[in-house]
């Protein structure tokens, strides 16, 4: 089996090079730090190894030490080198320096279709000739060129080595270099038109355009998700499930024991079925931020975010871990490696729990759609804001206590834009809808099923819901949160078991109300501690496998630091936001 090493700038279509070859589904996004981390797959006779994104081999960031252990310690038998036509001088700085580990180098040029029309055109034989290296040029969003690599890995010959020096004394010496090359293989068509980059980029990055684009971009996206798409949908599927479902159930297993009916109806169902409704909003929130992605427009957030995320000690770039946050918490931590500094890293890492994921939004909207069906979207969005403003005050109060350091300046490269790819929207949805339906079959179902036992039997055995283990449970800890409205123990319960996985604490106040959620939550709460605990839920300590994920990164320290103050927080503004409603409502 041959090793294959694949390196590039970021950004450069490199994951989507790796998916087409290796029949993968990594997640691509079009701006830098996508790959944070090295990952591997097959085909055929090679074994590839997808490297972080990195500009060159003499810096000190997180990627390129990956990159260059890789290369130094590991056996790598080819490096699969992409780069970006539209940029090739730059990318061939990167180029270079790979030549100094004298391995065989495909060079997969991406990106041409950008190129020609930039008015570039490359003699791409010649360009091979110049660099001693196999050139394939290439599409890889739109898998042109992929069989050429494939037979130019298969054709190779591995034990031909350019023995030529490729060491430069500086920047300036390997660049002249550079250039003295494309001189000879590459042309540049005059061309009047100001390129679409330019254009749009004079309306998205305007002083006074880009905010006002920016919040009407994500109104547009919240009104997708719970006016359009999203919750009429989970309404339907809802409908589905209580009205013909359960009635289909029921009737099936009417004549089993009442402790296997309730297991079933009041367990399975409404703990499993309760969260799998709310999968089309789910989905139609991750398609949104997708698109923004796979269009260029995200790495342009970050760049209009500069100026605000100063303020906080972070710089612009920060903005994108954060982003990534309102997927998930876990890649986002991972993402903030991508970051220069060790203070960036580690302020945005704490800070990121505080965007709001996608396994949040199930409570936000069954308790929005009960307690402010006229306001779904507006309640749902104020909470995502909510999170954002409370990271910019703590950004700001950690950068004057904790992280006193120089701030690092704001170096990010703005992608071309591209239409969004409906390959790449299907294969993220269908990864997020098989992962979703993949924990609602064994995390939620087995915890449904542990609740409902829980709930249904003490110590002396089956017994009524008030009287069962999990109620001692939930009344030990519930005086905790009486001052923020919801002090039942109901409501403790689905909390803690909600450290698990967010979404449990729908399933879990399914399996312990025993029925539609629609009805019964107006029995336990009001619509001041419904916003409470959604508050709380917005801010307390995502999962643990966000915990396990800090550790990882950060160590345990700073791991402890990160859920205290979580919780803490939560607290604080829950019970501020119920107190202080409580004077006017």
């Amino acid at each position: 089996m041959k090793n294959i090493a694949l390196l590039g700038n970021p950004n450069v279509g490199k994951t989507t090079l790796f998916n087409s070859l290796t029949g993968s589904n990594q997640r691509v996004g079009n701006w830098a730090g996508v790959t944070v981390d090295k990952k591997e797959g097959f085909f055929g006779d090679f074994a590839i190894v997808d490297l972080p994104g990195i500009y060159a081999m003499d810096t000190y960031s997180n990627e390129e030490k990956i990159s260059k252990e890789f290369l130094e310690n590991e056996k790598v038998d080819l490096i699969l080198n992409i780069i970006d036509a539209s940029n090739i001088d730059r990318n061939l700085y990167l180029t270079m320096q790979l030549k100094q580990f004298k391995k065989p180098i495909v060079l997969a040029v991406n990106m041409i279709d950008v190129a020609e029309k930039k008015g570039i055109n490359i003699d791409y034989k010649k360009l091979g000739e110049l660099l001693n290296v196999i050139v394939v040029p290439i599409q890889a969003s739109k898998e042109m060129g992929i069989d050429d690599i494939k037979t130019a890995l298969s054709t190779i010959d591995y034990k031909k080595i350019d023995t030529l020096n490729y060491s430069f004394s500086d920047e300036k010496e390997t660049y002249d270099y550079i250039e003295s090359i494309l001189n000879k293989c590459t042309k540049k068509s005059n061309t009047s038109k100001k390129p679409i980059k330019e254009k749009l980029d004079n309306i998205m990055l305007n002083p006074w355009l880009a905010y006002p684009i920016f919040f009407a971009i994500m109104a547009l996206t919240f009104q997708v998700t719970f006016a359009w798409i999203g919750q009429p949908l989970s309404d339907l599927l809802d409908s589905l499930l209580n009205d013909s479902l359960v009635t289909i159930i029921e009737g099936l297993i009417n004549t089993t024991s009442p402790w296997f009916q309730s297991l079933i109806i009041d367990g399975i169902i409404s703990g499993v079925g309760g969260i799998l409704v709310l999968l089309p909003i789910i989905l139609s929130l991750f398609a949104c931020i997708t698109v923004l992605e796979d269009s260029g427009y995200m790495a342009r957030v970050a760049f209009i975010m500069d100026k605000i995320m100063r303020k906080m000690g972070l710089s612009g770039k920060a903005f994108i871990p954060m982003i990534v946050g309102f997927g998930c918490s876990v890649p986002a931590i991972m993402t903030a490696r991508t970051l220069e500094s060790e203070k960036d890293r580690k302020l945005t890492a704490l800070l990121i729990p505080l965007m709001s994921c996608n396994a949040r939004l199930p409570v936000y909207s069954i308790f929005a759609a009960v307690f402010f069906p006229k306001y779904v979207g507006l309640v749902v969005a104020s909470l995502y804001f909510l999170g954002i403003v409370l990271a910019f005050i703590l950004g700001v109060i950690f950068k004057h206590t904790i992280f006193k350091n120089e701030e690092e300046p704001l170096l990010i490269e703005l992608p071309e834009y591209k239409l969004p790819s409906l390959k790449n929207l299907l294969n993220q949805l269908y990864e997020k809808s098989k992962s979703f339906i993949i924990k609602a079959g064994t995390l939620i179902f087995a915890m449904s099923i542990v609740l409902w036992f829980l709930s249904n039997f003490n110590f002396t055995g089956m017994t009524d819901v008030n009287n069962s283990i999990l109620s001692s449970i939930g009344g030990f800890i519930a005086p905790i949160f009486k001052p923020l409205g919801f002090g039942n123990w109901q409501a403790s319960v689905s909390l803690l078991t909600g450290l698990i996985a967010k979404e449990t604490v729908v399933s879990s106040m399914g399996v312990i109300f025993g029925g539609n959620l629609q009805t019964l939550l107006p029995l336990h709460f009001t619509a001041l501690s419904a916003l409470s605990f959604m508050v709380f839920v917005l801010l307390y300590t995502p999962c643990i496998t966000v915990v396990g994920t800090m550790k990882k990164e950060f160590g345990t320290k700073m791991t402890l630091f990160s859920v205290a103050y979580q919780l803490i927080l939560a607290w604080i503004v829950s019970f501020l936001v119920f107190n202080i409603g409580s004077l006017f409502f």
